[in-house]
């Protein structure tokens, strides 16, 4: 089932237009890397300059902002999709419930969760027994 659904994803991003956008196109990049934790850590190498102050982008906007259950998300994850040129030199943390059977399902749960659907960001994948270095 895995490799169906992995299938799917490369065949989705290889026909959506602008799938294979060229390196120059490419303005954030995240290196994430697991190191045999119970957790994928990434920090940014390189994103388009912030136009929102950091206080303002990471100061929760309501009372449930903080780690909802249902509603908006939190602060974090608006920011790394918005504007994760705030994120310079932060070390981010995706917390993983289980070891990972396959390290291609990490790397692509990393490509997930700091990219999403923006086609200008990539992740590189590694791992070892550190974390990545932040600039």
């Amino acid at each position: 089932m895995k490799s169906v659904i992995r299938a799917i994803a490369v065949l989705l991003a290889a026909t959506s237009p602008g799938g294979g956008a060229a390196a120059a196109d490419i303005d954030t990049v995240w290196a994430c890397r697991y190191n045999g934790s119970m957790s994928i850590y990434c920090g940014l190498t390189a994103a388009p300059v912030p136009v929102t102050a950091p206080e303002q982008a990471l100061a929760p906007a309501g009372p449930t902002d903080g780690f909802p259950t249902r509603g908006p998300l939190p602060p974090l994850v608006r920011t790394i999709a918005e504007e994760p040129g705030l994120l310079v030199g932060k070390l981010i943390r995706i917390p993983l419930y289980s070891l990972p059977e396959d390290l291609d399902d990490a790397a692509l749960l990393a490509d997930a969760v700091m990219c999403g659907a923006r086609l200008r960001c990539r992740v590189i994948f590694d791992q070892g027994p550190t974390a990545p270095a932040v600039p």
